[in-house]
């Protein structure tokens, strides 16, 4: 909602902008002092700048009380998050913790695995590692990268 009332102030802003360079024309056309013209100016300014905040304040409020209602009613629960991988090679035991399904214990063993037999090849090398089944392989393997 907030991104088509910025494109609304964006828009509005060059009609307005353009709209003020045609009539600042045809006013220097029509030889109207510099003091008016500067006093028009002003006044178109002021238009922009007030209408951005009116509209800016508007997406706000609006984005905020959705954002509250669809927090609560849990209207985001099935939207999926998109986290980054984890290398298996290089992970530490606290980032192969965020793993699902990977303990402290299970971490441990993946990295000694790893520092004892070199570095894992596939997601299926994993299950050479005492603890990690089929399941858990499962369960990660789009979290992970080699």
């Amino acid at each position: 909602m907030y991104f088509s009332y910025l494109t609304l102030i964006v828009f509005a802003k060059a009609v307005i902008s353009n709209l003020f360079l045609r009539i600042k024309k045809f006013l220097i056309l029509e030889k109207i002092s510099e003091k008016n013209l500067s006093i028009l100016s002003w006044i178109f300014s002021a238009t922009i700048t007030f209408l951005a905040y009116q509209l800016t304040q508007t997406a706000f409020e609006e984005t905020k009380s959705v954002s509250k209602h669809h927090l609560r009613s849990g209207a985001f629960n099935d939207i999926p998050t998109q986290k980054s991988q984890i290398n298996i090679n290089l992970a530490s035991p606290d980032e192969l913790i965020q793993l699902e399904g990977i303990g402290p214990v299970l971490a441990e063993r993946i990295i000694e695995y790893r520092q004892t037999r070199g570095k894992f090849k596939s997601p299926e090398s994993l299950l050479l590692v005492k603890g990690m089944g089929k399941k858990k392989l499962t369960k990660i393997e789009k979290e992970i990268n080699f």
